[in-house]
């Protein structure tokens, strides 16, 4: 833990007073977080050094994976990181103002849209084996199963689902929910394949490109599916 604390000391004072800035209903445009971010990943989300980049880090070596800028940000707020284009997505373009969140680690994401007048409710995955659980925000939940029977009705936000949650998380799906997914699609649980073949339905027209900040750099989309039922 004390290294995580390091790395956090060592991120340019800017950038933390931006990130935790939004925790308080400040949420930034994309535009002032991408310059701390790495332009080029590998085909594992992993930056790479393929030009000249000041390295938000200093000393950091971005070939080493756990020396990595991302690894860092994810480890203190999550893998994306909501800005204000994500929060005007959710909150005014989609018209959400009540959403559950499943999979909340660092409670990051949730804090965020809290603050921006989203009323949220969580539960972690599995409540072990990560120590960044509840950094910022503690689950509403212990009991996922426990979420869901109690809020059948509202929309589930689902960031990077892990692969290995994947049947847990349709199993705590109620007919007819909304599950709201980011990530790198190609790298998470949940790809719309599995969905399809799941009978769930996708809702095109909510469908929201490039809205949530990823910690590898670039932005990711908001994919809007509706459980069969």
């Amino acid at each position: 833990m004390h290294v995580a604390i390091l790395r956090r000391l060592a991120l340019p004072q800017a950038l933390i007073e931006m990130l935790d800035g939004a925790t308080r209903g400040a949420a930034f445009p994309y535009k002032d977080l991408s310059p701390f971010l790495p332009s080029d990943v590998n085909e594992l989300g992993v930056p790479e050094r393929r030009g000249k980049w000041d390295g938000a880090v200093d000393g950091y070596v971005l070939s080493m994976p756990e020396e990595c800028l991302w690894t860092t940000l994810r480890d203190w707020y999550g893998w994306s990181i909501p800005s204000l284009e994500t929060v005007e997505a959710i909150r005014d373009r989609m018209g959400i103002t009540d959403l559950l969140e499943f999979g909340q680690g660092t409670g990051y994401f949730a804090s965020v849209l809290d603050a921006s007048g989203v009323k949220m409710t969580t539960s972690e995955c599995f409540n072990m084996g990560y120590d960044g659980i509840g950094v910022w925000r503690r689950p509403d939940f212990n009991d996922s199963a426990e979420m869901f029977a109690a809020n059948p009705e509202k929309p589930v936000l689902i960031s990077w689902p892990d692969p290995v949650a994947e049947n847990v998380t349709l199993s705590l799906l109620r007919p007819g929910q909304k599950i709201i997914l980011t990530g790198a699609r190609d790298r998470c649980g949940l790809r719309p394949s599995v969905l399809q073949a799941r009978g769930f339905v996708r809702d095109c027209q909510a469908f929201m490109r490039a809205v949530v900040p990823s910690m590898t750099g670039g932005l990711n989309d908001l994919d809007v599916w509706r459980a069969p039922g």
